[in-house]
């Protein structure tokens, strides 16, 4: 049998108007049927006041399943008048077979019953009472109790028919909606419904809820297609199903989603059920007679009895476990219970990707530069133009918490066109600034995310940029991670275009990405940052040689190297031992507003700078 009220509200609004838009129609065809049977005019009040009533009480009513019941009684009513009006003729009778299947649209045992039993009612109470009025006679025959019997039980006999063909379509309609198409688990709101009522009656000693999506199941889906992808998503679902025969079921929620749900079941076994759920999904699966694997980020939550949450919540929450699973493990696979930390995190960082939409208009950022200097002649030679957030009440926001959530929101791109027009301005007024001092023209360098890379209008708004400041293209450097560099053809496009317009670009951070250092050669940069991480090994420490090689290499492929991360006077003194002429740190400064920037070049002018490193060296001698 179905299980009734199952339509989501806006199913339900969707099909409420229909049935109340057909109950109307009713109501006002029965006027002009009744005086077209011969009803006397002064009798139309009677046989329309119980609809509108009906009609008027469901408009008032809040919640759905008054609001159906008594349509469905309008409805009804609304039948047995024509019933009436007809004399009863057995042709009237089918209104009430066709309003059962037109109730049973409302997926709900309430009104379908209610429905039912009006019919039930007038057929055999009103029937017995009154038989002219509900059965069409016999002319020259009068009614009797049992002819009057007899034709109450054919006509329950069709309604019964009726009412088993809409039940009938009914629970296939449910099965449909509550069923995955493909694979043949719950979906989610059956899995929903299902979870509710097991957190309803409670599990000793827990409920434990798996929550995983599949790693690289997009590449099967772009390699061997979608009917491939479809053919893996069935053989997870089989495993998964064998997997919980005995102690829970399984759920499709959607795309490459699935939970599984373990009543009965505390920490201990919530872990290992998602251990072996990890290694289940791990096994090879034949896909297009080739044999791929697939790992799982899952994500698990685990509930006691007193616990206070419905199954809404604790989707949320897993689901949050899952994606912290998904950021620590990577493609890697793995799975991270919840805490209610990360609910928080996510709440901040919801809040903060609202504000950074709006950060830029409300002139909530500022730009900071770090000097890059020359190491040789101790002279400032470039600045990297960096940008911070002052928010309005939570104060100031580093890089490394807005910047990623710029970059997933597409906020990056409103924030780097931004970035890129101050820091050029910047040069400008510089240049200006610093004239009379007889300084050098200074190089400014901006990074540029892989989303700004794939921006199409980056060419013009940087071409721009330089046009209103009056720049020349090769004093801007744009800085790029090694992701964009190995990125796909369009991000390279991207990249010679800017190249072709005279700007250079430089490789950030390199070391910490993906490129080897027989590839340097054949990536279109004309700098090459090399991370702090190696700078922190010299003069000593296990990757010392390394930074030589690199050094060494950049120069052989025609790059300028400049070292990130300088902090100490002896790192400066084996750098430049080994060849490396420009650097980048806290020893030379940390980044300053422009105001300091433009003190630093004056000083620096006068004869004072780098007094640090005369003095290091006075001291080491």
């Amino acid at each position: 049998m179905p299980r009734g009220s199952n339509l989501t509200d806006a199913v339900f609004e969707r099909r409420h108007r229909w049935i109340v838009n057909l109950l109307v129609g009713m109501t006002l065809l029965t006027l002009p049927y009744g005086i077209s049977q011969g009803m006397p005019l002064r009798h139309a009040p009677m046989v329309v006041w119980l609809p509108i009533v009906l009609l008027i009480a469901s408009r008032r009513m809040r919640t759905r399943e008054w609001r159906s019941v008594l349509t469905t009684l309008g409805l009804f009513g609304s039948a047995s008048v024509y019933v009436y009006l007809a004399g009863g003729a057995t042709e009237s009778h089918f209104a009430y077979f066709v309003l059962v299947g037109v109730i049973s649209l409302y997926q709900d045992w309430r009104p379908f019953l209610v429905g039912v039993g009006v019919v039930l009612v007038n057929h055999v109470l009103f029937g017995l009472v009154m038989p002219r009025a509900v059965f069409e006679p016999t002319p020259g025959v009068d009614f009797t109790m049992s002819m009057t019997l007899k034709t109450a039980a054919l006509h329950t006999s069709f309604l019964l028919a009726s009412t088993v063909a809409s039940l009938v379509a009914w629970k296939a309609s449910e099965v449909q909606a509550l069923t995955d198409v493909l694979t043949g688990l719950p979906n989610r709101r059956r899995m929903t419904d299902q979870l509710d009522r097991i957190i309803s009656y409670g599990s000793e000693p827990g409920i434990a809820i798996l929550y995983l999506d599949l790693c690289g199941f997009k590449k099967i889906n772009d390699v061997y297609g979608h009917e491939a992808g479809d053919q893996l998503l069935v053989e997870i679902a089989d495993r998964l199903r064998q997997l919980c025969r005995h102690d829970g079921f399984v759920a499709r929620i959607g795309g490459d989603e699935f939970a599984v749900v373990l009543p009965a079941t505390n920490q201990a076994g919530a872990l290992d059920a998602a251990r072996r759920v990890a290694e289940t999904c791990a096994l090879p699966i034949a896909v297009d007679d080739r044999c791929v694997r697939i790992t799982a980020s899952v994500g698990v939550v685990v509930l006691t009895s007193c616990d206070l949450v419905n199954a809404s919540e604790v989707l949320r929450d897993v689901d949050l476990a899952m994606y912290h699973a998904k950021n620590e493990f990577g493609d890697t696979g793995g799975f991270t219970v919840f805490c209610a930390d990360m609910r928080d995190r996510a709440r901040a960082d919801f809040e903060l990707e609202l504000d950074l939409a709006t950060c830029v208009q409300n002139n909530e950022l500022f730009v900071v530069y770090q000097p890059i200097v020359d190491m040789v002649s101790s002279r400032i030679v470039g600045a990297e133009a960096l940008v911070r957030w002052r928010h309005p009440t939570k104060g100031m926001i580093g890089p490394d918490v807005f910047v990623p959530l710029a970059e997933r929101t597409g906020a990056i791109l409103d924030i780097g066109r931004w970035v890129l027009d101050v820091a050029i301005q910047q040069l400008s007024v510089w240049d200006d600034s610093l004239d009379l001092c007889g300084s050098p023209q200074l190089t400014m360098h901006i990074n540029v995310s892989t989303n700004q890379l794939r921006d199409a209008s980056l060419l013009t708004t940087v071409r721009r940029a330089l046009e209103l400041a009056e720049i020349a293209p090769s004093r801007l450097v744009l800085e790029v991670t090694e992701t964009a560099l190995l990125g796909g053809d369009s991000d390279l496009i991207a990249l010679r275009e800017l190249k072709e317009l005279g700007v250079r670009l430089a490789l950030d951070d390199f070391g910490t990405g993906y490129s080897s250092l027989s590839h340097l050669a054949h990536l279109p940069v004309d700098n090459l940052k090399i991370d702090k991480s190696f700078t922190d090994d010299v003069p000593v420490g296990p990757n010392r040689s390394l930074m030589a090689g690199v050094l060494a290499l950049a120069g052989q492929v025609g790059m300028t190297p400049v070292v990130e991360g300088i902090e100490r006077f002896e790192q400066v003194r084996d750098l430049l031992a080994m060849g490396a002429r420009f650097g980048q740190g806290y020893f030379f400064s940390k980044p300053v507003s422009s105001r300091t920037f433009v003190e630093q070049m004056i000083i620096q002018d006068r004869g004072h700078v780098a007094a640090a490193v005369i003095t290091e060296s006075a001291l080491s001698a």
